[in-house]
């Protein structure tokens, strides 16, 4: 969905701004106050989930780039794997279910490959 929708993430100094231009169809079952933020909620998952991957692989390439992802593996030297992310994994969020590439990193120190998706998003569950 947000693949075909250009720039909408852009680098600010130490921020990410995501501009969004959203045109969306919100589908309510009834007048229910419950009902009406699940008809929000659902249709905004599928922009949240773009998002989520789009600040995924910014902040990837990033920490790579600088030197953070080294620091974090306390290792001299880390390279790609997959940064495409071809295997994906689930993530439960306000929005409901969200799916996001696995990125997968190679420390050489240790010779391990390691998957990055918890580190960038300091998140604790498993994925």
């Amino acid at each position: 969905m947000l693949s075909n929708l250009p720039n909408i993430i852009k680098k600010e100094e130490s921020n990410i701004k995501v501009s969004l231009p959203v045109d969306i169809d919100i589908y309510i079952e009834s007048g229910n106050l419950k009902d009406i933020i699940d008809g929000f909620r659902n249709a905004l998952n599928p922009y949240f989930q773009g998002i989520l991957l789009e600040v995924l692989r910014c902040f990837a390439k990033e920490y790579m780039q600088d030197g953070t992802l080294k620091k974090m593996f306390n290792s001299s030297e880390i390279t790609w794997k997959t940064y495409k992310g071809n295997e994906i994994t689930s993530i439960q969020t306000t929005f409901g279910k969200i799916w996001v590439p696995r990125l997968q990193v190679k420390y050489h120190d240790r010779g391990r490959r390691v998957y990055i998706r918890r580190l960038i998003f300091r998140d604790k569950a498993k994925g």
